[in-house]
């Protein structure tokens, strides 16, 4: 169901794929700070990943982030219409998705350096960056980077329901 864009048809926003306002990962409590739905792909993205997706037609990119602490963890889904676009970008995956924080906040992992994961799922790429919302930007957190591993497994498991609920 959630291989083509023709079959996987529900709405879809952060709160529709990501609806936890809190999360245990790690052994820690990770706490929604932010939700975003960008339609230029490249705009949430740093080190090429932008150009990756455009080639492929990356319709949106739906970002939400937890924190912990000083810890914070992006998530990222790329939508696009089919599998075979979602496994092309996978072939030709370079940079990452940039960390998202409400104005005012520090922000955090913008550009490459900070821990990151990325997989996809029939039509979605999911990804996240993990890293410290403490200044600095790109410093490596321990915690976070523990973390970003569940966090992914979880959009994973998001995604899957997706073509469930159909």
């Amino acid at each position: 169901m959630i291989s083509s864009a023709a079959t996987d048809t529900a709405p879809l926003t952060p709160a529709g794929v990501l609806p936890a306002a809190t999360m245990q990962v790690g052994g820690k409590t990770w706490t929604r700070l932010t939700d975003a739905q960008t339609d230029t792909c490249y705009k949430a993205t740093t080190g090429g990943l932008g150009d990756v997706l455009a080639a492929q037609g990356c319709r949106s990119m739906i970002r939400v982030t937890y924190t912990s602490g000083d810890s914070a963890v992006t998530i990222g889904i790329a939508v696009l219409d089919t599998k075979a676009q979602a496994d092309a970008v996978m072939a030709g995956f370079k940079g990452q998705v940039q960390g998202l924080v409400p104005s005012g906040h520090t922000s955090y992992c913008t550009s490459t350096g900070c821990a990151n994961t990325h997989a996809s799922v029939g039509r979605y790429v999911y990804l996240t960056v993990s890293g410290t919302q403490k200044p600095g930007g790109t410093t490596a957190d321990a915690t976070a980077t523990a973390a970003g591993p569940g966090f992914a497994a979880t959009a994973r498991a998001q995604l899957l329901a997706r073509g469930s609920r159909h």
